[in-house]
């Protein structure tokens, strides 16, 4: 089976998953409870969108890492840090999530977001998460499960078989978001918190976008799990759907947040 080619994760679905995630973007950024001097790492940090945020609303003399796996997206981060003028605050470097390039206990915040639905191991990247962030500090972990995608197109069958094919057999971790206060209990962490975040896409463009339809129907193809017309008509399905007033789409985030030990 095909799944999500990160190479093709590009900075328009993450500029506008941004703006549609902003409410629980803001609180993962209130949940770091910075203080004085603080290092926070944003691991999985794309663009930069996150970090960048982070950096504006620091106080002085916090310093603000991103770490990304591909190395197009460092580069724009690190353009974008440049352009804002925050390259004191802002810095960026390619690294992999199993083995980040710190010592241990050398960030007071750490912070991942729709990070772990993409690995086949997610506990260890947590495990590395846990051994960089110091002892006393805050980990902010936000991820998706997709189980909890539904959208009204106008052909539920087809739109429950595409989903179930998502999560079952494109994502290494499609039931990601549902997981995460269970992994941070088994790392020992402490004062665990976990909220869920609904948000709901009105616009088929933009749902098309956001889930990455296209990925999604090109592999239900190669696997014959929709046909060429099928999914054609599908298309004029959403269509017809949409200017009824009638298409909406809802997923499901969770936020988990919790402490090191001390």
């Amino acid at each position: 089976m095909a799944t999500i080619d990160q190479q093709q994760v590009d900075e328009s679905y993450l500029m506008k998953a941004g703006d549609i995630l902003g409410p629980i973007k803001a609180a993962s950024y209130k949940a770091l409870e910075l203080q004085s001097n603080s290092k926070i790492l944003d691991v999985g940090c794309g663009p930069g969108i996150d970090a960048t945020n982070i950096a504006k609303i620091a106080p002085a003399q916090h310093h603000v890492t991103g770490v990304d796996f591909d190395e197009r997206m460092i580069l724009a981060a690190s353009q974008t840090a440049a352009k804002l003028g925050l390259t004191d605050k802002l810095n960026y470097q390619q690294a992999n999530a199993y083995e980040l390039p710190f010592e241990a206990n050398s960030f007071c915040a750490t912070r991942s977001e729709r990070l772990l639905m993409h690995l086949d191991n997610p506990e260890k990247a947590i495990e590395e998460m846990c051994r960089v962030t110091k002892p006393g500090g805050k980990m902010v972990i936000i991820d998706s499960d997709w189980a909890t995608l539904s959208s009204a197109t106008g052909n539920d069958a087809l739109e429950r078989k595409l989903s179930h094919h998502l999560v079952n057999d494109m994502l290494p971790n499609g039931f990601s978001g549902r997981n995460l206060a269970g992994q941070l209990k088994a790392f020992g962490l402490e004062n665990i918190e976990v909220s869920v975040h609904a948000f709901s896409i009105d616009d088929p463009n933009v749902w098309r976008l956001i889930i990455q339809t296209e990925q999604i129907e090109q592999s239900a193809l190669a696997n014959n799990i929709a046909t060429p017309d099928e999914i054609s008509h599908w298309h004029d399905q959403i269509a017809a759907h949409s200017a009824a007033g009638k298409f909406q789409a809802t997923l499901c985030l969770t936020m988990a947040t919790a402490s090191v030990p001390e």
